[in-house]
């Protein structure tokens, strides 16, 4: 009984993992297509290659 009780608490820490692993990509790729897809737009409208350049390296920098 003792193994079983473990082997569901394991399940349930792992699921709730799983939860929160889900919800922190789906909370990454509505920021990317609330806030990064529109600044980069911006950037683009721009015509200017600097400026595309160092939001492009911005981006890159904050997502590491």
């Amino acid at each position: 009984m003792g193994t079983l009780g473990t082997g569901q608490a394991l399940l349930s820490v792992m699921a709730a993992a799983l939860v929160k692993a889900a919800a922190a990509f789906g909370s990454v790729v509505l920021l990317a297509r609330v806030v990064v897809c529109p600044l980069f737009e911006l950037g683009g409208r721009s015509r200017n290659d600097e400026v595309f350049i160092a939001m492009a390296l911005l981006v890159a920098l904050a997502a590491s």
